[in-house]
């Protein structure tokens, strides 16, 4: 979209019937296409100007889950994003052995998302190689207080593109989501990208349990297969329309949700602002 809007009351207006629609996919699409706008990008930061202090608010706070405990929202799961990067640098893998607990700092700086403690909202493949490892090992998330995944999911594009002013569309590899891969594919494909540090950082975690790569083969796939069971999304919603917290920086989003600062929810504006755009029709206090 490349018009420019007037007034911020017609940019609340726009706002208000993409934040309606009822296909999430589409709502996304929409959503970057309108932040182009920097009025509209503006009204989405005016949560705390909108004439209701508390309407906009969502609650975070740090939940630590168990990985297994935690269930991914996208309904693929790579298997090369989840073991390609640890596969190689298995700096990690040890204290994923003991337990953790992990941290943002374990995952170079941005932690995992999740909704209500339970949902992954972002950081699916930081939870899987962790998954893959020890299913009972600590995880520290951000915790959006929202019940509904794609709700948190909805409220996280809105709180992303406020902040970042863009949405990024992420592309989603063919023929390797562990949900879809034959048990024999998985087997195959995973070695590939385990390294000798990797095999070694087992053997030395428990030299009892861990002899051969033969068992830190069987140990993984095992996980694997557990994830695939108990473990499935919630939704059938792709990979590519995930939020992107990176964009932004989780903390900035999660803070400025916490205080209210993002408009998720009309109304958009305050009643001053609407009688000087001279636009009728958005709510407001």
């Amino acid at each position: 979209m490349s018009k420019m809007h007037k007034h911020e009351s017609d940019a609340a207006k726009e706002l208000e019937a993409i934040l309606k629609n009822p296909k999430y996919e589409s709502f996304v699409k929409q959503l970057g296409e309108a932040i182009t706008d920097p009025k509209v990008v503006s009204v989405l930061n005016k949560g705390l100007r909108d004439g209701q202090k508390w309407d906009d608010i969502v609650r975070t706070k740090t939940i630590v889950k168990e990985a297994h405990e935690l269930r991914p929202i996208q309904k693929e799961i790579d298997l090369t994003k989840s073991l390609g990067y640890i596969g190689k640098h298995p700096k990690i893998v040890p204290l994923i052995l003991r337990g953790g607990p992990l941290k943002a700092k374990h995952f170079g700086g941005s932690p995992i998302v999740t909704a209500k403690g339970k949902y992954i909202v972002d950081g699916h493949h930081k939870w899987s190689e962790v998954y893959m490892i020890n299913p009972n090992a600590n995880i520290e998330t951000v915790s959006l207080n929202i019940d509904h995944p794609e709700e948190a999911l909805r409220v996280s594009q809105v709180g992303i593109a406020a902040k970042a002013g863009k949405l990024n569309i992420q592309k989603v590899t063919k023929g390797k989501n562990i949900y879809k891969m034959s048990t024999e594919a998985i087997q195959k494909d995973m070695v590939t990208y385990l390294s000798p540090e990797f095999y070694d950082a087992f053997y030395k975690s428990d030299s009892k349990r861990f002899k051969t790569k033969a068992d830190v083969h069987d140990h993984v796939l095992s996980n694997i297969l557990k994830m695939r069971v108990e473990s499935k999304s919630a939704t059938k919603i792709s990979r590519s329309h995930m939020p992107q917290y990176d964009d932004a920086g989780a903390t900035v989003v999660a803070e400025a949700l916490h205080k209210g600062k993002i408009n998720i929810k009309k109304p958009f504006l305050g009643k001053k602002e609407l009688e000087k755009g001279n636009v009728k029709g958005v709510e407001y206090v």
